[in-house]
């Protein structure tokens, strides 16, 4: 009404004659005065005061909440909460509930009071006044509000510091108690140590006295000995020629020992050996320019640093590391030995042990420490790697059909010699969820199994182009790849 009023007094030339007919017209609707009274008001004091005011809260009815929908795909129904929280989340919303209608109910007073003044003026100064009263009752309030906000950020700022202060001091107690515990812990363990020290001193003085004292009566048996022994010195001349011979014997014996040991250290030096490396090409042939170094499809040659001894004589064994330990590699037992996939990230050592005395050995560990991958099996496997989450991946084996068990399994595919002929031919097939083998001409499935834990893939040290597939525990296929570089693959 205010501005409506002012309004008309800008545009027309006489402002009381617009202020007498805005008075004298229709009162107008509460709905209008009530949402356009507040809205002039506060633009009122923006102008004013040339700062942007908070506009006041909305009601409930005019709020508008912008929520983004899940899809219907995306909805899930959450798990419905314990009957305690279920009371206690109904408790807090019914309390909002009561809060906001209180604010609703106390801005719809200050409406109204406020309307009731402005209706109940009749002249342009006594509203304009009654304007500037209220203006400075709300900017007092404001101002309240302003100081009690501070006030609490001061309270909440000291509070935080102060449970600050006490964490950090918190903390530095707990170094100092660990620090002083370790301590300590330290003199305990070396009181313990000193006095375990002190103990076996004891028990070796102990021993050394009992010793002593045996000495002491052997020795006063030994003085008897003698005595008796110098009144029959002809009676034992025969005696001692009978010792001279078991002196004798035992000297040869020792003699013995002692030609024994010296062919044992020959023999040792003879067995010492070391480790070299050959690389191969994809198709299995040895590659004697290329880069050298511990790569799976490398050729482990042992190499005896005396070249007069006869590999025959003497057995080897090649190991691989499994953590702390040494593991035998099943028939890898010659002068040779090709690094397969199964050694990567193991170290290889051989042992060679003489047949003739087999406490006679000696080890030969692959320098440069474990076994790496191939730069192509690794960029291979990268791309099959990725190849497999979209697509199935494809080999082309041969089944070792002279191993039982493979023969068995495959019985029913070999009834007649065209179907033999196909089952020559096998494609391994590797997805997302599964194993395949499948007959590459027929494109028939003989077998398929999901991953498992009970499902093994090992290479042969034997026979490089050679593994077996262990599917499950009663399925197991000893296959053939074209290369050693398709195996480790």
């Amino acid at each position: 009404f205010f501005f409506r009023t002012l309004y008309c007094a800008a545009m027309d030339d006489d402002p009381f004659a617009a202020l007498v007919a805005e008075m004298t017209s229709a009162t107008p609707n509460a709905d209008a005065a009530e949402t356009s009274a507040p809205a002039t008001i506060e633009s009122d004091k923006t102008k004013d005061d040339g700062v942007q005011q908070p506009q006041p809260p909305l009601r409930s009815e005019e709020k508008k909440v912008n929520v983004a929908l899940p899809a219907k795909d995306e909805v899930r129904t959450p798990a419905s909460p314990p009957p305690q929280q279920q009371q206690v989340r109904e408790q807090k919303v019914q309390q909002e509930q009561q809060e906001a209608a209180e604010e609703e109910e106390k801005e719809d007073e200050a409406d109204n009071g406020f309307l009731e003044m402005v209706n109940s003026v009749q002249d342009l100064d006594q509203l304009r006044h009654k304007f500037i009263a209220f203006r400075k009752d709300k900017d007092a309030e404001m101002y309240e509000l302003k100081n009690k906000f501070t006030e609490i950020s001061r309270r909440q700022k000291e509070v935080f510091i102060e449970v600050e202060t006490r964490r950090k001091t918190a903390v530095n107690k707990g170094k100092k108690y660990k620090q002083t515990a370790q301590k300590l812990y330290y003199q305990i363990q070396k009181m313990n140590n000193d006095l375990k020290f002190e103990r076996q001193k004891k028990e070796e003085l102990s021993a050394e006295v009992a010793v002593v004292r045996n000495q002491k009566k052997e020795r006063e048996k030994a003085i008897e000995q003698l005595t008796n022994s110098i009144s029959s010195l002809k009676s034992n001349l025969n005696e001692t020629e009978q010792s001279k011979d078991q002196i004798m014997d035992e000297f040869k014996q020792t003699h013995s020992v002692i030609d024994k040991l010296i062919q044992n250290e020959k023999m040792q030096a003879r067995l010492k050996c070391a480790i070299e490396i050959t690389p191969l090409h994809q198709n299995g042939d040895e590659a004697k320019d290329a880069e050298h170094g511990n790569f799976n499809l490398c050729i482990a040659k042992l190499r005896f640093l005396d070249s007069s001894l006869d590999a025959s004589t003497v057995s080897m064994q090649w190991n691989r590391s499994h953590f702390t330990q040494l593991l035998p590699i099943k028939n890898a037992t010659r002068t040779q030995y090709m690094l397969s996939a199964d050694d990567v990230g193991s170290i290889i050592k051989v042992e060679v042990r003489s047949k003739n005395d087999p406490d006679c050995f000696e080890t030969a560990v692959l320098k440069n420490g474990a076994v790496r991958m191939h730069a192509l099996c690794n960029k291979l496997i990268q791309e099959n790697l990725l190849k497999i989450n979209k697509q199935q991946i494809e080999f082309q084996v041969e089944p070792d059909l002279e191993e039982q068990n493979t023969a068995k399994l495959l019985a029913s595919h070999l009834k007649d010699s065209s179907s033999k002929e196909h089952v020559k031919s096998l494609i391994l097939l590797f997805n997302r969820d599964k194993i395949k083998l499948r007959i590459a001409k027929k494109n028939h499935t003989i077998d398929k199994e999901e991953y498992n834990e009970g499902m093994r893939m090992t290479l042969s040290a034997m026979n490089h182009n050679r593994f077996s597939l262990k599917l499950s525990s009663t399925k197991k296929y000893v296959l053939l790849s074209k290369t050693p570089f398709e195996r480790d693959n």
